[in-house]
């Protein structure tokens, strides 16, 4: 079944439960085919608290993925952060499968608003699908992406933005994502990571990479601590609310020349840079001129460690040592608060070289990003700088 706009003008046949949610029981709604003919899958806004939603999401992906590939610790202080639970209707978001009552799987987004190549494009930030494994290879996750896109006509949003992880074998998004599986999708780039490592020990113990491992430790003896320069005229501390107006503008000059971009408001960006996310601004000569936005999050690799994501890196407006200045700052933060590494996608969201100096890591591409249309596959030149949020 599907979900419907929300309680108002509720179909004949229709009943409510959970929160505000609506079962569609008649025909012409549109019942999700599954191979498994004695299942009878419904797919509607999900029921239950955001600590039974996370310890879903969490225990199906560690029970795929454990020991190859390393596994985000979504916790309810996260999700409650990333999805904007906070929003009035924000339960519609969260497309879920149930089974008889039982959930079995999840697919998840937050409305963003994009750029590109010039246009205004309305979408989602999507990630997290999770099906349980006694439940695979029966039409779940098409259930759940049917029902998504439903609720993305319905919501007015033109495209769900996601990313593919093709760094490992074991990865089963690949086989799912792709044209024959999910119709109306392309492929707009090679996603990889700069890395900087802050705590060489407990990096290459919690690598599941060997030879990543490997070079971690050849490399601690080469990489300094960040270093933070000082000037008379550079402050750097954390964000305050009052700030917002300049990071916004810092936002526009930092993204402007992206092909591919988000569109911040007040809400959005006051949202990102607070809570369980993060910001230092630099102060340089009385104003605002720079801002890094970051998170720290638990992965799983060998061991369970906390790890640094650079999500926003507003930096054009900084003279050179402001922009050293910043970037050690947050990173030192970030070791402060026990991170063994930092990661920062490689989008051109950033004036070039910035993460090109000693410390810092290449890594290979190893996810794609996608753009699923709600409606008809969109006829997009190639994408080059981008900005966008990693999830």
């Amino acid at each position: 079944m599907i979900f419907s706009p929300g309680p108002q003008n509720m179909p004949e046949g229709a009943s409510r439960c959970g929160s505000g949610s609506t079962i569609i029981r008649h025909e012409e709604s549109g019942v999700y085919p599954v191979t498994d003919q004695s299942m009878m899958i419904e797919v509607r806004s999900y029921e239950g608290s955001v600590e039974e939603l996370s310890q879903f999401v969490v225990n199906t992906w560690r029970q795929s993925y454990q020991g190859s590939m390393l596994i985000p610790d979504w916790t309810p202080d996260y999700l409650r952060w990333q999805l904007r639970l906070h929003e009035p209707e924000s339960e519609k978001r969260l497309v879920a499968a149930y089974d008889s009552g039982k959930l079995v799987g999840v697919l998840l987004f937050v409305p963003m608003e994009f750029e590109l190549h010039g246009k205004r494009v309305s979408g989602s930030h999507a990630s997290w699908l999770s099906v349980s494994s006694e439940y695979r290879g029966k039409g779940v996750a098409m259930a759940l992406q049917e029902g998504a896109r439903k609720v993305h006509a319905e919501l007015g949003l033109e495209a769900q933005v996601g990313y593919v992880y093709f760094g490992s074998k074991q990865s089963l998004g690949p086989k799912f994502w792709t044209k024959k599986n999910v119709a109306n999708m392309q492929v707009f780039a090679r996603i990889g990571f700069w890395t900087r490592v802050l705590d060489f020990p407990r990096a290459a113990r919690w690598n599941v990479n060997s030879l990543e491992s490997v070079l971690t430790r050849i490399g601690a003896p080469l990489t300094p601590d960040p270093h933070v320069p000082t000037l008379p005229s550079l402050t750097i501390r954390p964000f305050k609310p009052s700030d917002l107006p300049a990071c916004l503008k810092l936002a526009e000059s930092a993204t402007s020349q992206c092909d591919f971009r988000l569109i911040w408001d007040e809400n959005k960006l006051g949202n990102q840079l607070q809570g369980f996310g993060k910001c230092l601004v630099a102060v340089e000569n009385g104003e605002v001129r720079g801002c890094i936005g970051y998170h720290i999050i638990s992965m799983l690799g060998h061991t369970l460690e906390p790890v640094g994501i650079l999500d926003l890196v507003f930096v054009n407006e900084l003279s050179s040592t402001g922009r050293t200045a910043l970037l050690n700052s947050v990173l030192l933060e970030m070791k402060r608060a026990g991170a063994v590494a930092a990661l920062k996608m490689r989008s051109g969201d950033y004036p070039f070289a910035y993460f090109a100096r000693w410390g810092w890591f290449w890594r290979w591409p190893d996810s794609l990003l996608t753009v699923k249309w709600s409606g008809d596959e969109q006829d997009v030149p190639p994408v080059g700088r981008m900005h966008l949020l990693w999830r």
